[in-house]
């Protein structure tokens, strides 16, 4: 996703978090993805901080558009628009880096200890390995800024913005690419039958199986960038569109309510324990709305929201 960001140097902060859950049996490490699984909820299982008590700062030469993932040994991974994969020990000391040839946007992936994968805008998609060395990358026909998810099979889905989403083997062969009407930003996201929902800037959402069959589209008013949020509890899928709407989508593909917040949406929404929405906009308001579709509450900030919540 393009920002309108001064090329200025930042830093990566990190704020302490206290564990206080086990791991479940898909969860391999804290945050092992970007929307934390492949459902993209964004809501962990761990106690966030109870102060903002700065323990290090990490910078890179560019700005960090990407967001952080953790391995089981609490070593993060970002990406910069240096271009650069970072591997950040606990302590804030550099572990690795890895130097692609485009700006890394896309957010990591890990899978166990076998490897990470990330996308970088030099039209490639990576897989490392712990230690920082190249296992295998795959060239699509342009930019990737969309995040990876990765199925219980082993399985990457990607979108890239050639218009299609991929499907490539755990070797870095391709299995399969599906063509959609537009450039995919947003992050594929899995259900829990392996049904892969992806949101192109074309203003449809697709639901495909996991060979490559189309089970269902819908389309919006305008443009998703935004990634999704699976309830299979409430039987609904989350985005928002640039037409100013929250989406909530059944997983027939039917719809459930919209609720119009007005302005540009390019945060992606989480959910909570109790179904709650979260997800920001343009307009600089964090939206808590039921999953009924109606607000529960919103909260001003001082400008745009484009990150996406963390619960």
């Amino acid at each position: 996703m393009k920002m309108n960001i001064k090329p200025i140097l930042i830093s990566f902060i990190l704020i302490t978090f206290f564990y206080t859950a086990s791991f479940s049996d898909t969860i391999i490490s804290p945050w092992p993805m970007f929307g934390y699984n492949k459902e993209h909820t964004r809501h962990s299982p761990f106690s966030g901080a109870k102060k903002a008590e700065l323990k290090w700062e990490f910078k890179t030469k560019k700005q960090i558009n990407s967001s952080p993932c953790l391995d089981s040994n609490e070593t993060i991974y970002i990406g910069s628009s240096d271009g650069y994969l970072y591997a950040i020990n606990s302590d804030g000391t550099l572990k690795w880096k890895y130097k692609t040839g485009g700006k890394v946007d896309s957010s990591c992936c890990i899978v166990s200890d076998e490897a990470i994968y990330v996308g970088s805008q030099d039209n490639h998609l990576y897989a490392f390995c712990k230690d920082g060395s190249l296992k295998w990358k795959y060239k699509t026909s342009y930019l990737i800024n969309s995040s990876p998810a990765v199925s219980m099979d082993g399985t990457i889905y990607i979108g890239s913005s050639d218009w299609y989403l991929y499907a490539i083997n755990p070797d870095g062969t391709l299995k399969w690419k599906y063509l959609t009407g537009g450039e995919i930003i947003s992050s594929p996201s899995i259900g829990s039958d392996g049904t892969i929902y992806v949101a192109s800037k074309n203003g449809f959402l697709y639901a495909l199986k996991e060979d490559k069959t189309l089970l269902w589209w819908f389309q919006t008013g305008s443009e998703i960038v935004s990634s999704l949020a699976i309830d299979e509890d409430n039987n609904a899928i989350y985005f928002g569109a640039n037409d100013g709407s929250l989406y909530s989508i059944k997983l027939n593909g039917t719809l459930n309510w919209v609720y119009p917040i007005g302005c540009e949406i390019k945060s992606s929404p989480s959910i909570g324990g109790d179904g709650t929405i979260y997800i920001g906009s343009d307009n600089g308001h964090l939206y808590s709305i039921n999953p009924d579709g109606t607000l529960l509450w919103e909260y001003e900030t001082n400008g745009k929201i484009t990150s996406s919540p963390a619960i």
